[in-house]
C-alpha cells in the first residue's frame, strides 16, 4: 500500500475545480507532526536528476529511479501514518506506531514495488534494523550522500541518508529535552535505544534499497507512485472523519487520479487528471458541485499518478458480477500485479449505475450493520437507467476494509453532468453494468 505525502513550498496555483476555481496552497501542516516519526523519520527528497551520488559499477537509470521511488513511497506511508496518530492521540501513540506497525509497513511496500526495502543506522532504536551486508562498509564511513551500488545478480543498491532535523529531537535529541512520557514510551518499547543524544543535521541514519534490474528494465510497477489518506476501517468504521489531505497539495502534481470522501464524510472526491471534483448532499434530493477552497480537505483519499494508460474496448456488456474480474482477467494480461491496487479508469455509458454522496455518515456501513441512519446523515442516492461519464476506482482485492468497503474488491467513483442542472458532478458507486462499446483503461507498463 501506498500513502503519498506531498512536501511543497506555499506558492500560488490555479487549479480548475468543479464549480469553482482556488488559489493559493497553504504549507503542509505542522512539519512537527511528520518529523516525529521516531524511528522512520527523514526529511529528504531526492530525484533521479539532483542527486549527488557515489556509484561502483554505474547502475541502470531505471534501478535508481525505482529506489528513489521506493524510498518516497515508505517515507510517505510511514509519516502519513504517524500523521494521523499524533493528530489524534500525540507522540505516546506515534511511538506505538513505530514499535507495532512500521516493519509491517515497510514489508507491504517493498512487496507491492517488487524489491527489498528498510532502515537502519549505526546507533540503532530498534535493533531488527539491521543493514544488509552489502551496506555496511558505507555505514562505517559514515557516507552523507546517496549511494548507488551494482550488486550481484543483477541487482542494485541504494542507501539514502537521514539527517535530523530540529522538530525530531523531541524523541532522538539530548535526553534532557525529551518529555518523560516519551522518555518511557521508548524505555518500554525500545529497552535496547541508542537513537538519543542527536543535534540539529547529524547523520540520524539511512533508508536501503535493492532493486532487481531486470525488473526495473522490463516493467514499471503500476503503484510506484500510489498514495492513500486514511482508511476505511478507521474513517468509516471508527467514524474517525478529520481532515488528512488538503486536495490543493496533490492536484499540484501532474497525471493524479484518485477516488474519496471530504472532511467530516460532507461529501464525495474524485481527482480525474488532477482536476478535483466535489459533490456534496444539499437537501435529499438536491446535490451540487462544491468550490475548492485552500482549506479544503479529504478525511479518505487514494490513488496514483499515472501517465500512461493502456485501453481495451468492452466487446459486451457486462454486470456488475461480469465487469470486476474482467478487469482483473485484463490486468493480468497486462502483466499487472493484481495482489497489489491497480487504479483504473473507465468511460463511456453505463447501465442500472447506482450512487450516493456521503453526508455525515456511510450508507454501506449502516447497511452492512443494520444501523438506522439519522435523517440529517442520509446521503443522496440515486439509480440512472443509463449514464454517460468516466469512472476512476481502485481495484484491491487484498485491502477488503483498507481501501474498499468489506467483502468488496473495487472502491470507484461516477462522474458525470447532471441531467437537471448540467452541473459536472461525482458519487460513489454502489453497483453498474458497463455497457458495449465502452473503454477500460489500466496503467500502462
Amino acid at each position: 500500500m501506498y500513502s503519498r505525502e506531498i512536501q511543497m513550498q506555499n506558492q500560488q496555483l490555479n487549479t480548475r475545480a468543479t464549480g469553482g476555481r482556488f488559489n493559493g496552497v497553504k504549507g503542509l501542516q505542522s512539519s512537527f507532526i511528520l518529523a516525529l516519526s521516531i524511528a522512520a523519520s527523514v526529511s529528504i527528497t531526492l530525484h533521479a536528476s539532483d542527486t549527488e551520488m557515489k556509484t561502483s559499477d554505474k547502475p541502470p537509470a531505471k534501478s535508481i529511479e525505482k529506489a528513489i521511488q521506493a524510498k518516497d513511497a515508505l517515507f510517505a506511508t510511514l509519516s502519513g501514518r504517524l500523521k494521523e496518530v499524533m493528530a489524534a492521540d500525540g507522540p505516546v501513540a506515534a511511538i506505538d506506531v513505530c514499535s507495532n506497525e512500521a516493519a509491517s509497513i515497510t514489508q507491504s511496500v517493498g512487496n507491492s514495488m517488487g524489491l527489498k526495502i528498510g532502515r537502519t543506522a549505526l546507533r540503532q532504536r530498534n535493533p531488527k534494523n539491521q543493514a544488509p551486508e552489502w551496506a555496511k562498509p558505507f555505514l562505517e564511513q559514515t557516507t552523507q550522500k546517496p549511494v548507488f551500488t551494482r550488486l550481484p545478480d543483477d541487482r542494485t543498491g541504494a542507501l539514502f541518508p537521514i539527517k535530523l532535523k530540529a522538530q525530531c529531537l523531541i524523541c532522538h535529541g539530548e535526553s534532557m529535552f525529551i518529555p518523560q512520557n516519551v522518555q518511557q514510551a521508548l524505555k518500554q518499547n525500545y529497552p535496547q535505544d541508542r537513537a538519543i543524544g542527536f543535534k540539529v543535521d547529524d547523520l540520524r541514519g539511512w533508508f536501503w534499497v535493492e532493486v532487481n534490474d531486470e525488473d526495473s528494465r522490463q516493467t514499471k510497477d503500476q503503484s510506484n507512485t500510489w498514495f492513500q489518506y486514511g482508511e476505511m476501517h478507521r474513517v468509516i468504521g471508527q467514524k474517525d472523519h478529520k481532515g488528512r489531505v488538503r486536495l490543493g497539495d496533490l492536484t499540484k502534481q501532474a497525471n493524479v487520479y484518485a477516488v474519496g470522501a471530504m472532511e467530516g464524510l460532507h461529501g464525495e472526491v474524485t481527482i480525474l487528471d488532477s482536476v478535483p471534483y466535489v459533490t456534496t448532499r444539499h437537501t435529499e434530493n438536491n446535490l451540487g458541485a462544491n468550490p475548492i477552497t485552500t482549506d479544503s480537505e479529504a478525511t479518505l483519499l487514494m490513488g496514483a499518478s499515472v501517465s500512461a494508460w493502456e485501453d481495451t474496448p468492452f466487446e459486451s456488456t457486462l454486470g456488475p458480477d461480469k465487469w470486476e474480474s474482467h478487469l482483473e482477467q485484463t490486468a493480468r494480461a497486462n502483466h499487472l500485479d493484481t495482489d497489489s491496487p491497480i487504479l483504473f479508469r473507465m468511460s463511456g455509458h453505463f447501465r442500472n449505475t447506482a450512487v450516493h454522496v456521503i453526508n455525515g455518515a456511510c450508507p454501506i456501513h449502516a447497511q452492512l450493520h443494520g444501523e438506522e441512519l439519522a435523517p440529517d446523515e442520509k446521503p443522496h442516492q440515486q439509480t440512472f437507467d443509463t449514464i454517460q461519464g468516466t469512472i476512476v476506482g481502485v481495484f484491491a482485492k487484498a485491502s477488503s476494509g483498507r481501501l474498499t468497503h468489506p467483502g468488496t474488491s473495487v472502491h470507484a467513483h461516477l462522474i458525470y453532468q447532471s441531467p437537471e442542472t448540467g452541473e459536472w458532478l461525482t458519487g460513489h458507486i454502489e453497483q453498474t453494468s458497463i455497457m458495449k462499446g465502452s473503454t477500460l483503461s489500466l496503467p500502462k507498463l
